[in-house]
């Protein structure tokens, strides 16, 4: 199939191809998920097999192909360059918080308060946590802090006296 534009005759497969690229790259500035761009890369490779006057079935080949082999070979390449798009939370602020328990906490529920917070709340190893304890916040999962008992450290200070001349 061809067009005939100025006397010149222009196959139509390799522009539809071109075209087809063209909306893929306008797919991935839009969805931004690294797929649409290899596809992209497909239709571009079916345009030159078209230019090349190959069959209908082996550009569409091409274009599975191509497709196929850049999304293996690049895609978690570049998943693992390209930044995060992880949105924190201000209750992963409570983290290596210390927390006071209002209900007591076993391995599978119970009540604490951090920074004037009510949570719900579970102890790491399973212990019991008795109500008015102190317990460090390890972690969330969930809407659940995992806590564990605030482990006191006593200071060591030097009270010996020495004299002066």
């Amino acid at each position: 199939m061809s067009l005939q534009i100025l006397g010149v005759s222009i196959s139509i497969q390799p522009l539809i191809w071109l075209l087809l690229a063209v909306l893929f790259v306008i797919a991935e500035g839009v969805t931004t998920q690294l797929v649409a761009i290899w596809l992209a890369l497909g239709a571009f490779a079916a345009s030159i097999a078209a230019m090349a006057k190959v069959s209908v079935s082996a550009q569409l080949i091409w274009f599975v192909a191509v497709s196929i082999v850049t999304i293996v070979l690049t895609r978690p390449f570049l998943k693992r360059m390209l930044p995060s798009q992880k949105h924190s939370t201000n209750a992963d602020s409570v983290i290596g918080k210390i927390a006071l328990v209002q209900s007591e906490v076993s391995s599978s529920s119970g009540r604490v308060q951090v920074e004037g917070m009510n949570w719900s709340a579970r102890s790491q190893d399973g212990v019991e946590i008795a109500v008015g304890s102190r317990v460090k916040v390890l972690a969330i999962e969930g809407v659940k802090l995992i806590v564990e008992p605030e482990q006191v450290i006593a200071a060591c200070a030097d009270t010996s006296t020495t004299t002066q001349p």
